[in-house]
């Protein structure tokens, strides 16, 4: 048995897990005033923007050559992109035991993607650490008490979720090569502003017919911190997770949200941690133990 050493990879990717896990609970928040699709969209415009400080305080900036560009238009197009819309469309269309399911599957999407294009090699503890990992999912969500579904309606959100959780796993997995070339942080900058512009042009009307002035400064906040916190640093951090330990082992952070989630909604507003909950984020943590430490 291999010694167990926790590595400050592993703390970073656990701090993306637990700013998506605080995610949702802040975005209720700016819901109240603000819709979901004007909402979606001026964090994206707040994430691209500061994604681009960041870039230029840390001077990392290197000009791209014109075989890069087509592929970081692709990482911002089909990859965050279409995520984006494929989540937004599925989340409207079904419930949200179905919604964390399949966002729990990424990791499943991720070493598909890696055995078909022969990126990473996945081995059979590879394979047990993702299996562990969706089980402990679906036991947080079948403890959350979230409705699992099947219904026309969910079949049409199930596969828009799939469609965004498959562009979620793109991005992720064919930003890998370019790190070789630029900075994690120009990476980001340039995919979600590449995103941002296709949202502003198809949620225009949406933005400006929110009337800004009346949204509370808690509105704000709210659209700030998913933006400029959870959107752009989030990813950020996560595509330098990509870098240092590779896409498979990354995405199995993605499946610790959740247990972030039930832990600040048992801290903050009171819900019931209960003991399915508490199995589930077990044998999450034991399946990233089997990946990490038995390759």
């Amino acid at each position: 048995m291999k010694k167990i050493k926790i590595t400050y990879v592993d703390f970073v990717l656990l701090f993306v897990a637990l700013l998506w896990g605080v995610n949702p609970v802040i975005v209720k928040v700016g819901m109240k005033y603000i819709p979901p699709l004007s909402f979606n969209t001026m964090r994206m415009l707040i994430a691209s923007i500061f994604c681009w400080v960041i870039l230029y305080l840390s001077k990392t900036y290197k000009k791209m050559d014109k075989s890069d560009l087509k592929k970081m238009f692709c990482l911002g197009f089909f990859g965050y992109f279409i995520y984006q819309v494929g989540f937004i469309i599925g989340i409207d269309n079904t419930t949200a035991g179905n919604t964390s399911l399949i966002v729990g599957m990424l990791p499943i999407s991720i070493a598909l993607i890696n055995k078909i294009f022969k990126i990473e090699e996945i081995t059979p503890k590879m394979v047990l650490g993702i299996v562990l990992s969706f089980v402990g999912v679906l036991l947080i969500i079948l403890g959350s008490g979230h409705q699992l579904r099947i219904s026309h309606a969910d079949i049409k959100g199930g596969m828009f979720l799939l469609l965004g959780q498959f562009a979620l796993g793109y991005y992720t997995v064919f930003s890998k090569p370019l790190l070789k070339k630029y900075s994690n942080i120009q990476i980001t900058a340039c995919f979600l502003s590449i995103a941002t512009f296709f949202f502003l042009i198809a949620n225009f009307k949406n933005i400006t017919g929110v009337n800004w002035k009346a949204v509370p400064v808690s509105g704000w906040m709210s659209n700030i911190f998913s933006g400029a916190v959870s959107m752009c640093i989030g990813n950020v951090l996560w595509i330098w997770g990509v870098k240092q330990v590779g896409s498979i082992r990354t995405s199995l952070y993605n499946n610790m949200a959740p247990v972030f989630t039930i832990i600040v909604g048992y801290i903050f507003i009171g819900e019931s941690f209960g003991i399915v909950k508490g199995i589930g984020a077990i044998i999450i943590f034991i399946g990233m133990y089997f990946t990490k430490f038995y390759i």
